[in-house]
């Protein structure tokens, strides 16, 4: 795609010559992230997670969501365990798809939805997949337009999602 086809307002809402066209990053589209053993730092071989960048159009629509249900309950009070649950539905959220094997490699046949992602990303025991995960999604670099994701992440794995 190139920087003048760029779109960064829906269509209905897009002026006929947008001021900041060049600035505009590629958030709406779903990058693959390459799973990284948490010792080595290596990509674990097979292992990919499919993401939707932060400020992707489902992120804000999840952060509205949960701007209008506490302007309509200004009163309600959260607790700490549910903003830790709140934090896995949005990287649910933001999660598409994935293929992943265990630390030693093998695979994992878990079918990807969201509830299997939310209990993902609620474990306390995958903090260390948790923390890649929300490095990714808030790196502008896999959005850019043009950009060659192996060239900037060094993994041959890093791909535009299908």
């Amino acid at each position: 795609m190139s920087v003048s086809q760029v779109k960064c307002f829906p269509v209905e809402a897009r002026p006929a010559a947008p001021l900041f066209q060049g600035l505009c990053l590629l958030v709406d589209e779903v990058r693959r992230m390459p799973v990284l053993h948490p010792a080595s730092k290596r990509p674990l071989p097979g292992a990919w997670i499919d993401l939707r960048s932060n400020d992707s159009s489902a992120a804000r629509a999840f952060d509205n969501q949960l701007t209008e249900d506490r302007l309509k309950n200004p009163d309600s009070r959260r607790t700490a365990a549910d903003i830790e649950g709140l934090s896995a539905d949005r990287l649910a959220v933001l999660t598409v798809g994935w293929n992943l094997v265990t630390l030693s490699g093998a695979r994992l046949d878990i079918p990807f939805n969201m509830a299997a992602a939310r209990e993902l990303y609620a474990e306390a025991g995958m903090s260390w997949l948790r923390e890649q995960v929300v490095k990714f999604v808030f790196d502008a670099a896999p959005w850019m337009p043009g950009t060659n994701l192996n060239s900037v992440f060094g993994a041959d794995t890093l791909q535009p999602a299908d």
